[in-house]
């Protein structure tokens, strides 16, 4: 009820593919980064409060990212994923393709290595709460990427 999550569509129609979803009434960025890290968004308390509940539940790791300008943002998701407070006055959540933690290409040289696996080779959530149940510490969906190097936390 507090976040809402567009639908998506993958339509391949005459040869292409494309990802269909609704137009959203949004009307201003409040986290994340749009721009690669370059802005990091953390605007709105509630928002940011509610993530930190998310990532607990789903058991990731907040970590620190750094902007352009070297200032550490505390983030409970991918910093690549985009929070939205939309012109309703609704909380929108964006481009999910990174929401869990990569699979470590170190630990699975069984299967073929494409040089950007850590963006599409996600842990599974069911992983995740094992982790939980078993006492492992979160893990952070920036972890083994460019994102997760920019501060030691």
């Amino acid at each position: 009820k507090r976040i809402r999550v567009p639908m998506q569509a993958l339509v391949d129609f005459h040869g292409y593919r494309i990802v269909a979803m609704p137009l959203l009434p949004l009307k201003k960025m409040i986290y994340g980064s749009k721009d690669a890290g370059k802005i990091i968004h953390r605007s709105d308390e509630k928002f940011n409060k509610i993530m930190e509940e998310i990532a607990d539940d789903l058991h990731l790791a907040g970590h620190y990212i750094c902007d352009q300008n070297g200032h550490p943002n505390l983030l409970h998701a991918a910093g690549d994923i985009e929070g939205h407070l939309g012109k309703d006055n609704r909380y929108y959540l964006l481009d999910l393709a990174r929401a869990f933690p990569p699979e470590s290409v170190w630990d699975t040289a069984h299967l073929n290595r494409p040089s950007q696996a850590v963006f599409f080779r996600m842990l599974r959530p069911e992983f995740l709460q094992y982790l939980k149940e078993n006492g492992h510490p979160p893990l952070s969906c920036d972890a083994l990427t460019n994102w997760g190097q920019s501060y030691t936390d």
